[in-house]
């Protein structure tokens, strides 16, 4: 490794972008621990919140949306972009890093350009099956692409990886693995991302009344729509959650989950847990349908279009599926398939390797 001990790491818009980040930086803590950590988020962003409580340095870059159609606002990009480019090479040129890592959101990509323009190797992370638009730009400037899905041709592209994605250490814990069900009823878990939740809330909100006359409701409503949807529904089996730190413990209780069809998959697998994926539609790229329709291919999840997610059909299918319990148990032992429980790791090392070079 260079003389430096300092990983830059970098990725937001979500948490689907910074939870993965804290599991690789954990493995890389693990490896060594003299090694310190700066990351790099979008000023404003709801990572920051996120990265200090996790008690590591939070550097904020002015980054913009890279736009694939144009109005008003598409006039900054550049402006934005150039910015944040010029206070990455302001506090890549102070840290010098031994590397960058890289996870997604618009942010990465100011970051990326800048490390590349003074030398620093990086190494990029994609979740989806399908490269997301700031990733694929980086993805020349990068010395390693891991992926999370296998892919056709990657073995042949030494640049591409296949690592899994890397997920909090807790989901493949013994204590949260074996965790008994709480509720004297099936247990269903329902969370819509920090990007999508709100039309698959309003799906769920009309499907409730009947829902909780069988099952146990945890929803993870999102922090932008926890006070309507308590307003909405009110039932002793109901239990909105607007933001958890607790998800490995919720999807462990699980008999079902309702998910998007993001880095949620994976979450899944670690658990082996039967789900109903509804991909949000307006997915860049649309890769959560990209995403779902690997799965589906398998046999892993059932995929529920969300044009087709009426309150009548979802109950329907929630109830075939807490109905059969050989269904719900090939189901998680299909998905669990794409479990890689040494992600993090395997990302750690890619990390490191590139630093020594």
């Amino acid at each position: 490794m260079s003389q430096s001990r300092t990983i830059v790491v970098v990725g937001g818009g979500s948490g689907g972008h910074v939870y993965p980040v804290l599991a690789v930086v954990d493995a890389l803590k693990a490896i060594d621990p003299t090694l310190q950590f700066v990351y790099f988020g979008q000023i404003g962003g709801r990572e920051h919140e996120i990265v200090t409580h996790a008690g590591l340095l939070f550097i904020g870059i002015h980054a913009e949306k890279l736009r694939r159609y144009w109005d008003l606002r598409t006039i900054l990009v550049p402006v934005k972009i150039a910015q944040g480019i010029v206070e990455s090479l302001t506090a890549l040129a102070r840290l010098r890093p031994a590397a960058v890592f890289a996870k997604g959101g618009y942010v990465v990509f100011p970051v990326a350009v800048a490390a590349w323009l003074l030398g620093i190797p990086v190494v990029v992370h994609e979740t989806d099956s399908i490269m997301g638009l700031a990733n694929r730009l980086i993805a020349p400037f990068a010395r390693r692409v891991a992926v999370s899905f296998p892919r056709p041709g990657t073995s042949a592209a030494p640049k591409f990886v296949y690592t899994g994605l890397p997920i909090l250490r807790r989901f493949h814990a013994p204590e949260i693995i074996d965790r008994n069900q709480p509720h004297d009823r099936p247990e269903l878990l329902i969370t819509g991302g920090s990007q999508g939740a709100q039309p698959l809330n309003t799906i769920v909100a009309g499907a409730l009344p009947d829902l909780t006359k069988r099952y146990h409701v945890t929803h993870i409503t999102g922090p932008d729509d926890f006070s309507r949807m308590r307003q909405t529904f009110e039932h002793r089996n109901y239990e909105p959650v607007g933001y958890t730190d607790r998800m490995p413990e919720l999807m462990a209780a699980a008999d079902l989950v309702i998910s998007r069809a993001g880095g949620t998959i994976f979450e899944l697998a670690a658990l082996a847990k039967p789900a109903i994926l509804i991909p949000l539609p307006t997915a860049g790229n649309d890769h959560q349908r990209a995403n779902a329709s690997v799965l589906a291919e398998r046999h892993a999840a059932m995929v529920l279009e969300q044009a087709e997610a009426t309150p009548e059909r979802l109950t329907e299918l929630v109830t075939t599926l807490l109905r059969d319990d050989k269904e719900r148990a090939r189901l998680g032992t299909r998905i669990k398939q794409f479990d890689r429980p040494d992600a993090a790791d395997r990302v750690a090392h890619l990390i490191l390797q590139v630093a020594k070079r």
